[in-house]
């Protein structure tokens, strides 16, 4: 508000003096008051500010707990979980942070995933998570226990507790003991433990043809030392071979002789042996090499010639030193009887007929197919090399188109019959796992080692309880008909429901 105010004069000045006084009045509203509004009505509300926005935040990871696994048990299933405001916008990354390096993971890049491990060994894995911005991890460690293996004794466990069937393991048992009476001892391990037993397992048996396969670790041997192949021809490495009788020299074929035709029954020679070179008698060549599988001793014992100069010693020593001590076998447990059919030297060294001779022990026999089983590895120390023991337990493709000789006692042997040992790699056995492999002989006698279920199986009985009249073991008269073997495989195999 404005106003004006004139003052005449002013009070002890010597002339009139007028002024002029401009007032500026300002009016505040208070109280119930309003300014310019409604009269008594208060003022409308304010919006309130908006709030700001969230801190950010890193992913919360939990990487799931730590495991503990015994090999060859070697993957895991992971199964992280990961809280954010914003799940849709994250990413996931699995990494090894320590351990061992060949760690595989089948989807890395998911929350979720299945690692495999190459080795034993302490592994640290981490998860990572980010939203792009910020990241969280977190770790979980996995021990990986070196496999069990017997010392003096066998670990122990009930079938329960290896995740198999006790009922089952006694119908397989029954069979082996019962079926023509055959008796014997057997034993069976899995996961490194002795789970189910029979007899005594410390006795030794003749191996008969079962001798054939624990022989081939010789051959695996060598084939570790670089001094001989498989496609390697015979007659290099033994001039001798196939002579006496002369009558094989001219043949023509002697010289076409592998070393893989040996060990698969594929050179050709008739299966008795017997050499007498006084009267130029020996193991006729039947079939030209390649052509035919024909189940041969003989050829079996050429090999042994042959193995014996590849090493210039006693295939028994060579196994005894490189091997056998290793894995706690002595020659109380196993030994190669003496010749039956070839001199008891070669060149001056110890001679060893592979066709047939060793004795073993149910316990022996057991150790043996463990060592196969875990690849060649005994303890943390390679005996043998992995590609060596697979090479023995596959079927030779060069054999698949060869004829069988006798297709009524030995069906199927060009598709299951591999280096020195059998296998149920064309699924012949239906309910026993096709990676199944197994030394056999007569009385059957065996060795079964079946990497899918971590088994190993040993049985043998005494010649007494198979050389009765019409009485081989299980048959009569011993032959490759897996038939025979099902009702003992079968029940083994389907035991393990884990």
């Amino acid at each position: 508000m404005f106003g004006r105010q004139t003052i005449a004069s002013v009070r002890g000045c010597t002339a009139p003096a007028s002024f002029t006084i401009l007032l500026v009045l300002a009016l505040t509203a208070c109280g119930g008051g309003s300014s310019g509004g409604e009269p008594g009505r208060p003022p409308a509300p304010q919006d309130p500010p908006p709030a700001p926005p969230p801190a950010a935040r890193a992913p919360e990871v939990d990487a799931g707990a730590d495991r503990r696994l015994e090999w060859p048990e070697n993957t895991a299933e992971l199964s992280g979980s990961v809280t954010h405001q914003n799940p849709e916008a994250l990413t996931y990354s699995w990494r090894v942070t320590a351990g061992p390096p060949g760690v595989q993971f089948a989807t890395p890049d998911r929350v979720d995933t299945i690692v495999t491990f190459p080795r034993e060994g302490t592994y640290t894995i981490a998860l990572t998570a980010s939203d792009g911005s910020l990241s969280g991890e977190d770790t979980l460690q996995v021990q990986v226990d070196p496999a069990l293996y017997p010392t003096e004794t066998w670990t122990s466990a009930t079938p329960a507790e290896m995740n198999m069937d006790a009922t089952l393991l006694d119908q397989a048992r029954d069979y082996a003991v019962n079926t023509n009476a055959a008796g014997g001892s057997g034993m069976i391990v899995r996961r490194g433990r002795l789970v189910y037993a029979w007899g005594d397992i410390a006795t030794r048996y003749e191996m008969k043809s079962t001798t054939k396969s624990i022989g081939s670790i010789a051959l695996a041997l060598a084939f570790d030392d670089g001094v001989l192949r498989l496609e390697d021809l015979a007659q290099a490495r033994l001039p001798r071979l196939g002579v006496p009788p002369s009558t094989n020299q001219a043949t023509g074929w002697l010289e076409r002789i592998t070393v893989e035709q040996l060990a698969t029954h594929t050179a050709g020679f008739a299966k008795p042996d017997g050499l007498d070179p006084a009267n130029d008698a020996g193991p006729a060549l039947l079939f030209e090499p390649g052509t035919t599988w024909s189940y041969s001793d003989a050829g079996l014992n050429w090999l042994a010639d042959l193995l014996t100069v590849t090493f210039n010693e006693d295939l028994q020593t060579v196994l005894d030193g490189r091997v056998f001590a290793t894995l706690g076998i002595t020659r109380d447990d196993l030994r190669w009887r003496d010749n039956s059919f070839r001199e008891p030297t070669l060149e001056g060294i110890a001679r060893r007929e592979l066709a047939s001779g060793m004795e073993a022990s149910i316990d022996a026999m057991a150790r043996i197919g463990y060592l196969f089983l875990r690849k060649g590895r005994w303890a943390g120390e390679q005996l043998i090399r992995e590609a060596s023991i697979e090479l023995l337990r596959t079927p030779r493709p060069s054999v698949a188109d060869t004829r069988i000789a006798d297709p009524v006692n030995f069906p199927d042997a060009t598709g299951n019959h591999a280096v020195l040992w059998w296998t149920n790699s064309n699924g012949a056995l239906a309910d026993v796992p096709s990676d199944a492999y197994w030394a056999w002989g007569l009385g059957d006698s065996l060795i079964v080692v079946i990497p899918s279920l971590d088994l190993v199986v040993a049985r043998a009985t005494t010649q007494e309880a198979v050389s009765g009249p019409n009485r081989s073991g299980w048959t009569n008269g011993w032959n490759g008909d897996y038939a025979w073997l099902a009702p003992f495989l079968t029940p083994i195999a389907q035991s393990v429901s884990e």
